[in-house]
């Protein structure tokens, strides 16, 4: 913790900095907690993906046959995630730059 900066003093200046963020572009602000979220869960997504591929391919190996049909849907769920971590990667760093900007044209304005 800060010295200095005690839960007293941090959460009044937190909810006026989160009212304020909030106020100048609720959307990005909406838009970067959203992309966050996406971000924290796609790790486990993706592991779960590996283990089911991991999975169907020790049963494909086990049963002695080469097919690959029991292999494509999970390849495509592992695509269709590493796209959106791609995306959402960049989503977070053009919300974040926006918001930025936004704050300091508001901040610069208000001063």
């Amino acid at each position: 913790m800060l010295s200095g900066w005690g839960g007293t003093r941090l959460r009044p200046v937190a909810g006026w900095t989160a009212k304020l963020v909030w106020e100048t572009n609720a959307t990005l602000f909406s838009g970067l907690a959203l992309t966050t979220l996406v971000r924290g869960v796609l790790p486990a997504a993706l592991a779960l993906t590996i283990r089911g591929l991991i999975n169907s391919a020790v049963q494909v190996a086990q049963q002695g046959t080469v097919e690959v049909a029991p292999l494509v849907p999970w390849l495509v769920i592992g695509f269709v995630l590493s796209t959106v971590d791609a995306v959402s990667r960049l989503a977070d760093r053009l919300f974040a730059e926006r918001l930025k900007d936004d704050l300091n044209l508001r901040i610069t304005g208000d001063v």
